[in-house]
């Protein structure tokens, strides 16, 4: 037979304070921790969008990647009619489909 634990009313009361105490403490932190990584990411993400390279530049590196000449061509065409330009986070984003594919691929 199970036996049941019973707490008083003050008993509860505290536990209440004490999480209420925790969760604040918990925000705290959390708030502390984003204000010092804000700047970092914004930093980041400026640095994603600003780093540009040349066509001939882009298609190399998305050719080092392992696609095709061609298929560097067809991707660099594809971000200058989208964007107009070609940027590290575009070569990001064609390096993460890449993995994915070579993933597929393996499994």
């Amino acid at each position: 037979m199970e036996k049941k634990v019973k707490f008083t009313e003050e008993e509860i009361k505290d536990f209440q304070i004490a999480c209420d105490k925790l969760c604040k403490l918990a925000k705290t932190i959390a708030n502390n921790i984003w204000e010092t990584i804000k700047p970092i990411i914004d930093n980041m993400s400026t640095w994603l969008e600003e780093t540009t390279f040349t066509k001939k530049q882009f298609v190399q590196i998305i050719h080092e990647l392992g696609y095709s000449f061609k298929d560097a061509k067809k991707i660099a065409w594809k971000y200058q009619i989208q964007e107009g330009r070609y940027t590290l986070e575009h070569y990001l984003i064609e390096k993460q489909k890449k993995e994915e594919m070579d993933n597929v691929v393996k499994h």
